[in-house]
C-alpha cells in the first residue's frame, strides 16, 4: 500500500486550471471561458466563540472560548511544548498550558480553545483548564504574514504573524532590523533551530509572531525558514562552530579574473543552479549546474571550466548543440533519481560512470549562498551570485539572487535557481544582463519572475495550449447534472480511460469504471498519495467519511478488475528520501479514448457528483467541461504521461494488500437545493480553446487568465465565481494578488466586473 511520509512542507500543486474560480469574460473578441482551481476551506466553528480581539480585552481570570488558526506550533518557543499561538483576521493570542505536552498541531490547523485569560510579563495569554479544552476543527492554509514596517512593531496586532525586511543593526538579545522607519527587535529561541548569526549591514527578511516581553515589542521567528539573510557583511553569517550539515561554509573571496569579451563565447550561459538540494547533507550528490547555448551553431567547450571560487571542473569534451540546454551534475545517479533524466556529464568523485565524467575538483555549492562562474580560455563568460554569495565578482552586477518564498511555508530546500524563460519556446531568455533580474526568482517581475522550480518539474509546459478546433463541447453544472454527464462520457469509452485525480470516493463513478474494464476498456488512474487519515473528510448522507480510505477502496476495486492504479508519493526507498514533485496532485481530469477530455473543478466525490433523484439535490457548486478538442486532449495526454511516468521516483504502483476497504455509502441525495440546470449545455463547431496548467503557466500575463482579463475594457463583462481571493500575495514583501489586480484594472478601464466568493471563508481569505 502506498504511504505518504511527510518529507516537505509544501510544493505548489500541479492542477489543470479549471475549478472553484470560474471566470467568464464576455467581450467583442469572443474570448474563451477560463477557470482556475482553489483550495478547500473549513466551515466556521459553531458555538459561543469570542473574537481574539475581545478575548485580549477581557480582564484577567475571565473565562473565554476562542477559535483561530495556528500560527506557531507547540514547542516552537519552548522545549516542554507549553505554548502556541492562534490568530484570526484581526488579532492573535498566546495559548499557554502549564502542564506542557500540548497536542501535536500544524501551522494552519483550526482550533477552538476554552480557558482563562491572564497576563504574563505584559503578554496576554489564554490558559486552558485541560488538554480537553483544546479542540482541533480541521486544517486550512497556514496564516499568511501581515506585512509591516519595522517601526510599526509596537502597534502590530499582538500574537499575529507579521513580516518585514531591513538592515541588521545592533545584535543584543537577538538583533535589530530597521527599514528606515525605526528598529524592530527580533528574538531567537534556541528551540527554533535557527543558528544564523546576522552581522551588521546584512539585509534580513523576517517572519514571526508579534509579541511583547516586559513591555518591549518583539518578533519571534518560529523556524529556520522565517529568517533569510543576504548581503556582504564583514562577519560570516553562520559561525563555523555552529555549522550544520545543511549550512556549509562558503568559499573564500574569489581572485579577480578577466572577463571574456568575445561575443561568440557569450552565447554559452549558466541557465540553472541546483544548490540547496533536497538531501541537505554535507556532500549533496544531486547538486548540478545547467548550461545553455543560445546560438544557432554548435559550440565546443575545449578549455572551458566551471568554478565555485574554490573548486574547478574542466568541461573539455563537451559540445553544446544549437539552442541546447544540458545539466552537469555532481552525481548522475542521484540526479537522475530526482530529475528523472540523465545529466550530460557528472563531475563528482567517484563518478557513477553512467554518463561521461569530467575532470577537476567537484563543485561544492553552499546552501546559504555562493558564486558559480563559467570560464572560457579567454576569461569569465557568465556568473551567478546567489544567497549571501560574493557579488563583487567578474561577470555579475548588483545584488545576489535570492530563493523565492511567496509565503513562510514555501521551503528553500529543493528550490532551483533558473533563468527566466522565453514563454514562446520554453528556453532561457538570451542574452542575459548578468544580474538578479535575469532570474525567475525576481520578485519585481509579475510575469516571468516570482517563479518556483523543483526537481522533476518540466519546463515544456511553460506556455498555455492554444488552438481553434471544430469540436463538440458539453458544459455540466455541479451538483445539478454533473454525475449523469460524467457517467455518460465514461460509458462511451471503447478503448481506454486515463484519470488523474486528487482523490476518488464516488461509488457510482467507480462502478462505471469497473464496468468499462469488464467490456475490455483499459483503465489507468493516478491519485495523490499524500492523503492521510483524517484529511479531506467528505460529508456524505451517511455521515463523515475519510477520503483516504475511500480512495484506497477505489484503488482496490479498479485494480481487482484489471485496471492500473498509481499513487504520487515521496520515495523513501532512496536515501535521503526523494519528495514527490509537487505538494499535491490536484488534477481532476479524465481522458477517454485519447480523443475526449473531462475537466472538473470538483473532486470526484458525492459532494460534487451526487445521485440526483428528483428536482432537488445538495452538494458543491462546480463546473465540468467535456470536449473532443484536440488542443485540450493532446496537452492533457502530455501532462498525464509526464505525471504518471513509472520511471519516476515518486510514482508508486498500487499492490494488492491484505486489508479490505469497505465500499462507501452510496446514498441518493434529495436536499433543499432546487436544480437550475438539470440539462447540460452542448455546443458544436469551431471553438477557441486555451488550457492552463499550474504551476507552469497560470500567472503568465501575456496570455492565460490574467492575459485574457487584460483585454477587457469598456462594454465588456468579467464574471468571477470562486471560493476565495486573497488581497495580497507574498511574504515578507507583499504585493497585490495579480489576479485581483487584473480584475481591478479591468474595472478601471470600464469593464463590468462582478466577483462572487464563498461566504464560509474568513476575512483574511476574502478581503473587500
Amino acid at each position: 500500500m502506498p504511504t505518504a511520509p511527510s518529507v516537505r512542507a509544501v510544493r505548489l500543486p500541479a492542477a489543470v486550471v479549471i475549478g472553484l474560480l470560474f471566470v467568464l469574460l464576455t467581450t467583442s473578441h469572443s474570448a474563451p471561458v477560463t477557470a482556475r482551481s482553489a483550495a478547500a476551506a473549513t466551515s466556521p466553528a459553531n458555538g459561543a466563540i469570542m473574537t481574539l480581539s475581545a478575548a485580549r480585552a477581557a480582564a484577567d481570570d475571565t473565562t473565554v472560548t476562542v477559535s483561530g488558526s495556528v500560527g506557531a506550533v507547540p514547542g516552537a518557543f519552548d522545549a516542554q511544548s507549553k505554548r502556541f499561538y492562534v490568530q484570526d483576521d484581526h488579532a492573535g493570542l498566546a495559548i499557554y498550558f502549564n502542564a506542557g505536552n500540548l497536542p501535536t498541531l500544524a501551522e494552519g490547523d483550526q482550533v477552538t480553545v476554552t480557558g482563562t485569560m491572564t497576563t504574563y510579563k505584559t503578554e496576554r495569554e489564554l490558559q486552558p483548564a485541560s488538554i480537553n479544552a483544546i479542540t482541533k476543527n480541521g486544517h486550512s492554509d497556514p496564516p499568511v504574514p501581515l506585512p509591516i514596517k519595522t517601526g510599526q512593531i509596537g502597534n502590530a496586532p499582538q500574537g499575529r504573524l507579521v513580516s518585514f525586511s531591513g538592515k541588521v543593526t545592533t545584535a543584543k538579545n537577538g538583533f535589530m532590523v530597521d527599514d528606515g522607519s525605526g528598529a524592530a527587535h527580533v528574538f531567537i529561541y534556541k528551540t527554533t533551530g535557527i543558528s544564523q548569526t546576522p552581522a551588521d549591514g546584512q539585509t534580513a527578511a523576517v517572519i514571526g509572531i508579534a509579541a511583547i516581553f516586559n513591555g518591549a515589542a518583539e518578533v519571534l521567528p518560529r523556524h529556520a525558514g522565517d529568517l533569510l539573510l543576504s548581503g556582504n557583511a564583514a562577519a560570516t553569517s553562520v559561525p563555523t562552530a555552529t555549522l550544520s550539515s545543511a549550512q556549509r561554509e562558503r568559499g573564500s573571496q574569489p581572485t579577480p579574473a578577466a572577463l571574456d569579451s568575445d561575443p561568440r563565447d557569450a552565447a554559452i550561459e549558466i541557465a540553472a543552479v541546483y544548490a540547496s538540494t533536497d538531501e541537505q547533507t554535507v556532500n549533496e550528490q544531486a547538486e548540478a549546474v545547467q548550461l545553455f547555448n543560445s546560438s544557432d551553431q554548435p559550440l565546443p567547450l575545449k578549455g572551458w571550466a566551471l568554478s565555485d571560487n574554490t573548486h574547478r571542473v574542466a568541461l573539455d569534451g563537451l559540445t553544446l548543440a544549437p539552442q541546447q540546454v544540458v545539466w552537469l551534475a555532481r552525481n548522475a545517479a542521484r540526479f537522475q533519481a530526482e530529475f528523472d533524466q540523465k545529466p550530460a556529464a557528472e563531475y563528482g568523485a567517484p563518478c557513477s560512470e553512467i554518463v561521461p565524467c569530467l575532470s577537476g575538483s567537484a563543485l561544492t555549492l553552499d546552501n546559504q549562498g555562493g558564486d558559480v562562474s563559467l570560464n572560457s580560455p579567454a576569461g569569465v563568460v557568465d556568473t551567478l551570485a546567489y544567497g549571501d554569495g560574493y557579488t563583487d565578482v567578474p561577470g555579475w552586477k548588483g545584488p545576489a539572487v535570492q530563493l523565492y518564498r511567496f509565503a513562510d511555508y514555501v521551503p528553500t530546500a529543493g528550490q532551483i535557481f533558473y533563468r527566466k524563460l522565453d514563454l514562446a519556446h520554453c528556453l532561457p531568455v538570451a542574452p542575459n544582463q548578468h544580474q538578479a533580474s535575469d532570474w525567475a526568482q525576481d520578485p519585481t517581475d509579475p510575469n516571468a519572475g516570482r517563479r518556483l522550480r523543483f526537481p522533476g518539474w518540466s519546463t515544456q509546459f511553460c506556455d498555455t495550449a492554444k488552438g481553434t478546433d471544430n469540436a463538440t463541447t458539453t458544459f455540466l453544472v455541479a451538483p445539478d447534472n454533473s454525475l449523469a454527464g460524467l457517467l455518460t462520457a465514461l460509458d462511451h469509452a471503447t478503448r481506454e480511460i486515463d484519470l488523474e485525480l486528487y482523490f476518488l470516493t464516488s461509488p457510482a463513478i467507480v462502478d462505471h469504471l469497473t464496468a468499462a474494464l469488464g467490456r475490455g476498456v483499459k483503465v489507468r488512474a493516478l491519485f495523490d498519495g499524500d492523503l492521510k487519515p483524517g484529511d479531506q473528510a467528505v460529508p456524505l448522507a451517511g455521515g463523515a467519511a475519510d477520503a483516504y480510505l475511500q480512495t484506497y477502496w477505489a484503488a482496490q476495486e479498479i485494480s481487482a478488475h484489471g485496471g492500473t492504479v498509481d499513487f504520487w508519493v515521496a520515495n523513501t526507498a532512496q536515501q535521503p528520501p526523494i519528495p514527490h514533485r509537487y505538494n499535491d496532485d490536484h488534477q481532476k481530469f479524465v481522458i477517454i479514448d485519447s480523443t475526449t477530455s473531462v475537466i472538473s473543478s470538483e473532486n470526484f466525490a458525492q459532494t460534487a457528483f451526487p445521485l440526483v433523484t428528483g428536482d432537488h439535490t445538495d452538494g458543491n457548486r462546480g463546473a465540468v467541461i467535456i470536449t473532443d478538442a484536440p488542443t485540450v486532449t493532446q496537452r492533457l495526454s502530455a501532462i498525464f504521461s509526464n505525471d504518471d511516468d513509472p520511471t519516476r521516483a515518486d510514482v508508486q504502483r498500487w499492490k494488492k494488500i491484505s486489508t479490505t476497504f469497505a465500499r462507501p455509502t452510496d446514498s441518493p441525495v434529495s436536499g433543499t437545493y432546487a436544480l437550475i440546470q438539470p440539462q447540460p449545455l452542448t455546443i458544436h463547431g469551431p471553438t477557441a480553446f486555451e488550457l492552463l496548467n499550474a504551476p507552469d503557466n497560470t500567472l503568465n500575463t501575456g496570455d492565460a487568465l490574467i492575459g485574457m482579463v487584460t483585454h477587457a475594457g469598456k462594454g465588456d463583462r468579467v464574471l468571477v465565481e470562486q471560493q476565495y481571493e486573497y488581497l495580497n500575495w507574498g511574504s515578507p514583501t507583499a504585493y497585490m494578488n495579480p489576479r485581483l489586480s487584473a480584475y481591478i484594472d479591468a474595472a478601471r478601464r470600464g469593464a463590468n466586473v462582478q466577483i462572487l466568493l464563498d461566504g464560509v471563508n474568513s476575512f483574511s481569505a476574502n478581503q473587500p
